[in-house]
């Protein structure tokens, strides 16, 4: 992506339409596209895409992150990223090749199935999986049936066979995946509940909210408990998850925007530059200043 400085909190599907139009097809909110390593939509920083990925990596591999845990993605295998997870690319290895399908928010939502409940709870699971070679062919057969819908030259009723048909894929891709999970394989623990509300709060609040309290509070339970539950499902402690994010958001900031040091601070609700920046050397070992201008 464009290390260029302007606000860019969230990238979304006309910023990023604007980086590879001439790499796809298009229709309006929806594109597909063939990338190699060099061509590839990148997130180099902690990024949001406002919009949803499928991507089918069909040979060589990526290292990657979403919401903080790490992949090694390799061939044959399927990512999905939705709006609001934070999501970073760190290598493409130089064979790498992916088929692509990218859509807004509002394409979404004119779809014929519930997609919008499908595709969170597959994220529930792992936004990677891995495909056998049946799966993978399936796959592919619907990319390339996507890409004969996009790129005809029939205009009569192109949005509506389009709109159904990722309806239809959909099904198929739930399907895939409930052939690998099942329900009592996924039911999870009270305690793996609440921590996957607690992480959804953060995301949501952590730059306005840093303390546990007002977490804890939103889930009616105290910070006592909060804290152990969190600690005791993911390993990490409760303020370690809030400061993870708190991080995150501030080099999106730091390295996508033209904001000041201090209107950083001040949109992550520190009380002041200086505190913001001893917060931040703390976790990252650098000042904001240093990490804004290193490469």
């Amino acid at each position: 992506m464009n290390t260029k400085k302007h606000t860019l909190q969230t990238v979304s599907f006309q910023q990023l339409e604007e980086n590879i139009r001439d790499k796809g097809w298009y229709s309006e909110d929806f594109a597909v596209l063939y990338s190699n390593a060099q061509h590839a939509p990148r997130f180099g920083y902690p990024t949001r895409f406002d919009g949803y990925i499928i991507c089918l990596l069909s040979s060589g591999s990526v290292s990657m992150s979403v919401d903080l845990k790490e992949y090694e993605v390799s061939k044959n295998s399927l990512i999905i990223v939705t709006p609001e997870h934070i999501v970073q690319t760190s290598r493409y290895s130089p064979d790498a090749e992916s088929m692509i399908v990218l859509f807004s928010a509002r394409f979404l939502g004119e779809l014929h199935v519930e997609a919008q409940k499908a595709i969170p709870m597959i994220l529930d699971y792992q936004p990677v999986l891995s495909l056998n070679e049946h799966e993978f062919e399936i796959m592919k057969d619907i990319y390339n049936a996507l890409v004969r819908i996009v790129s005809s030259d029939n205009p009569y009723y192109k949005k509506e066979i389009l709109c159904h048909f990722v309806s239809a894929s959909f099904y198929k891709l739930c399907a895939m995946y409930r052939k690998y999970t099942t329900y009592e394989t996924v039911r999870k623990s009270r305690a793996e509940e609440y921590f996957e509300k607690f992480i959804r709060l953060v995301a949501q609040y952590h730059k306005s909210e840093h303390g546990i309290g007002y977490y804890s509070d939103k889930l009616n339970i105290t910070p006592k408990y909060l804290s152990s539950i969190v600690k005791t499902v993911s390993g990490r402690t409760a303020a370690q998850w809030i400061d993870a994010y708190i991080i995150l958001e501030a080099k999106a900031m730091l390295r996508f925007s033209d904001k000041s040091i201090q209107e950083v601070a001040y949109a992550l609700n520190f009380s002041s530059q200086s505190f913001f920046g001893k917060y931040f050397k703390q976790h990252t070992g650098l000042s904001p200043k240093q990490y804004r201008i290193q490469e």
